[in-house]
């Protein structure tokens, strides 16, 4: 008996393929890879980043078509791992104020306004970026990302298997 699986979809593949964006044809190759071998699925949360960009009916469509399913319930569970993984990012955010912390190599980078001097403070993760993750590692076995090599996930969610193209 083969053993299906689950995977959930992020925000930033959905838009890839909507937009046409060069990812696109490889994003398409994998969904369908991965929907062969058992279930595609967003959050509500994706749906709802979603539903502003692209409307309602279009993307429903879409989301048929593509047979990805909507999984707008979310057990106490991963609220619980969403809180805990935000909480975590905001600490360290708290004591890298004005870092910069590279995705790539983990390095602290400064930057300072090149007018006037003021250090500029780094952008900021919110909870939805948080619920996607805990949504996956709760509900689903793996997380389809765009976002660099998927190290976000990998850093708050260490025990989420995460998928990203190379």
């Amino acid at each position: 008996m083969r053993i299906k699986l689950k995977l959930a979809i992020d925000t930033n593949v959905i838009c890839a393929l909507l937009n046409g964006e060069t990812a696109g044809e490889a994003v398409a190759e994998v969904l369908e890879q991965y929907q062969r071998q058992g279930s595609l699925v967003i959050c509500g949360q994706v749906y709802g980043e979603l539903l502003v960009m692209y409307p309602g009916n279009m993307l429903l469509s879409f989301l048929n078509q593509a047979g990805i399913v909507i999984d707008f319930a979310m057990s106490a569970r991963a609220w619980s791992v969403a809180a805990a993984a935000w909480r975590d990012y905001l600490t360290k955010r708290k004591k890298e104020a004005t870092r910069y912390i590279c995705s790539h190599c983990g390095e602290a980078n400064i930057f300072a306004c090149q007018k006037c001097g003021k250090v500029l403070p780094p952008p900021k993760a919110f909870l939805a970026d948080f619920v996607v993750g805990a949504h996956a590692l709760c509900h689903a076995d793996k997380l389809f990302t765009l976002d660099k090599r998927g190290r976000f996930y990998r850093n708050y969610f260490p025990g989420l298997d995460v998928l990203s193209l190379p």
